[in-house]
């Protein structure tokens, strides 16, 4: 009776048995006995050693992959602890922050992005005003946001428009942040250009941004992340979007991630001519 020795070896073994054995046979002819038997009464301690070591890797990255995960829960729980400190802060978005604070300690929040407040601002020193957006981004794969228009007067274009703008299908979302986007605010019922940005997202993005930062490097000294934002502000389609008025025109907003999940719409807040409202610093 022939032994089949793949039957007392660990299974990936038997495969290095049955690779082994069939490359002798090629080599030296049908017929003959292949002489691995040293080999063979050794794999069992090869496949023990490399199990453990295996093993002992997995181990230790299992562990640095969640000490990771406790800094950023951490981190993320202290971003939202320091809103709730701010008296002025609206009662809505103190809602809504709470709420998400509760499921970070509580290891309940999903992987959806959340849309902690959402306002239109305008800086002194800009010509048009900027969307602020706080988001809770557990993926940190947000693209985009959406807009929804809903109007109650005769006078205006449409009852409701709703668009989705892939702004940031170029970067890298974190798990926490406070973002501009740049507007274009409605003047003359105008919509998105669906052309510009699906050749915004085909973009060769960073190739371009290289001869960018290649151009500005040589002409002017300006600091990394103004040139970051230049760049991505120029080449950014327009953002539409119509200023919300009470009892009139509501314009809810939301944020996307590359698996289509949304956050739930929350209603964008004018900031403009308010200048006494306290924002949370943006990065831009």
């Amino acid at each position: 009776m022939i032994c089949d020795r793949r039957h007392h070896l660990p299974a990936t073994a038997g495969v290095i048995f049955d690779i082994t054995r069939f490359l002798q046979y090629s080599f030296r002819g049908a017929g003959q006995a292949p002489p691995i038997t040293d080999m063979v009464q050794r794999l069992p301690k090869y496949w023990i050693l490399c199990t453990v070591l295996i093993f002992a890797v997995l181990v230790v990255g299992c562990k640095e992959k969640k000490k990771a995960h406790e800094e950023k829960s951490d981190s993320l729980k202290s971003f939202l602890s320091s809103f709730l400190d701010n008296p002025n802060l609206p009662k809505d978005d103190r809602e809504r922050i709470k709420t998400t604070l509760a499921k970070c300690e509580n290891k309940t929040l999903g992987l959806e992005p959340v849309l902690l407040q959402a306002y239109i601002m305008k800086p002194t020193w800009l010509e048009s005003p900027d969307m602020l957006l706080t988001i809770v981004d557990p993926n940190e794969n947000v693209i985009g946001v959406g807009i929804r228009e809903e109007c109650r007067d005769s006078n205006c274009c449409w009852k409701t428009i709703e668009e989705n703008y892939p702004v940031y299908s170029h970067g890298q979302s974190d798990l926490f942040n406070t973002v501009v986007i740049p507007l274009h605010i409605r003047t003359d019922c105008q919509k998105k250009d669906e052309s510009a940005w699906i050749e915004y997202v085909n973009l060769d993005y960073f190739k371009l941004y290289e001869d960018y930062l290649e151009q500005q490097l040589k002409s002017t000294e300006i600091s990394m992340g103004a040139t970051d934002k230049s760049f991505w502000e120029e080449s950014l389609p327009p953002v539409w979007v119509s200023r919300p008025e009470p009892n009139k025109l509501d314009v809810w907003v939301w944020v996307f991630n590359k698996a289509g999940n949304k956050s739930e719409p929350i209603k964008l807040i004018n900031l403009v001519g308010q200048q006494n409202s306290e924002q949370p610093k943006a990065k831009y």
